[in-house]
């Protein structure tokens, strides 16, 4: 009882809080170009951001459908029910748990909805892109879109992720990166260069954005 209570409880909090610093903070959009023209023409694709800079991201998706990857470990339950209030839907797994029923759902619905995962989750380390994006990206031929978040003042956690959370009436800025397509015919080697362009590419956008209001100042 005490669970389902927390399970119903938690994530409608989460939102509300979440919601109300939304409401306080001004957002600048930096490279937004690279995602509008696939809202435009109705094209999926794969949006990839860092685990610690997650918080903001429903704020930062202009599409239809979006199904986000959620492991299955932990707290997932709650923010995959957090999720829902921002209209996210959700596939379970990760690398170490329901990681092959989570790819066979994420190609099932590749051709009707866009996909959003945390390259660097469920556990880390931080900063560092996964292969399984890649071949995801492989897979479904669907691109990557690299978008990150920062704010001008803001909390940084004690996590392995520096889960970010932005202060009440601070600036924010989303900025999204060149998309990166991987073809189905790549060497491994190819594909390995793929996922290092992601990590360098999301890892830039995210330290441009700690920096933005450091000049703007």
């Amino acid at each position: 009882m005490r669970r389902r209570v927390i399970l119903i409880i938690l994530p409608l909090l989460g939102f509300l809080v979440v919601l109300l610093i939304r409401m306080t903070v001004r957002i600048k959009r930096v490279g937004e170009e690279f995602i509008a023209e696939f809202y435009k023409k109705d094209r999926r694709f794969i949006l990839a951001f860092w685990h610690g800079r997650q918080l903001f991201m429903p704020f930062s998706y202009d599409g239809k459908l979006i199904h986000i990857l959620i492991s299955q470990h932990g707290d997932g339950e709650i923010v995959t029910r957090a999720m829902r209030y921002f209209g996210f839907q959700s596939v379970r797994g990760s690398s170490t748990r329901g990681g092959f029923r989570a790819v066979r759902e994420l190609l099932r619905l590749s051709g009707s909805s866009d996909i959003a995962i945390t390259p660097d989750g469920p556990k880390g380390p931080a900063y560092k892109v996964q292969m399984g994006i890649i071949e995801l990206a492989r897979m479904t031929s669907l691109p990557i879109i690299p978008v990150t978040f920062s704010s001008s003042s803001r909390k940084e956690l004690k996590a392995w992720d520096h889960f970010l959370i932005p202060h009440l009436f601070s600036k924010g800025i989303f900025i999204w990166g060149k998309p990166i397509r991987v073809e189905k015919n790549l060497t491994r080697e190819q594909l390995e260069e793929r996922r290092k362009d992601l990590e360098i590419t999301l890892n830039k956008i995210t330290e441009e954005a700690d920096r933005y209001f450091l000049r703007t100042c």
